[in-house]
């Protein structure tokens, strides 16, 4: 799934970084302008990535679309309070995704259009 992501998001014009599942330490190093994030990672969830972000770059803020299975309303309001910017659920288009990254981008005044996307699952589903 993140290959089939960043495949998309260069497609648009965007530099894309992946990165392996709960390496904060390398999405502090590369400093995406946007980053696009799994809750259901192995090893550490992505709520946990999450909140060890907002955490440890508050000076730096980095918009975030959380991508889950999850569809609850406890999820959404969940992964809205921990940081994300955005929630989507699977399965979703990728025009919606697009269309998030965008305006997350234009919101923050970030326009070189570095992004990371988290995963190092190979079972994800758009």
């Amino acid at each position: 799934m993140a290959l089939l992501l960043a495949y998309n998001l260069e497609t648009g014009g965007h530099i894309v970084s992946i990165v392996e599942s709960g390496a904060v330490d390398d999405i502090e190093r590369t400093r995406p302008h946007v980053m696009i994030l799994d809750w259901e990672l192995p090893g550490l969830s992505g709520i946990e990535v999450l909140r060890q972000l907002r955490r440890r770059m508050a000076p730096d803020y980095v918009p975030v679309v959380m991508l889950t299975g999850r569809n609850g309303r406890d999820d959404r309001q969940r992964a809205l309070a921990t940081g994300a910017d955005v929630f989507l659920s699977k399965p979703f288009a990728m025009t919606e995704l697009m269309r998030h990254v965008a305006t997350l981008l234009e919101r923050h005044g970030r326009f070189s259009n570095r992004l990371s996307v988290e995963s190092n699952s190979p079972d994800w589903r758009a």
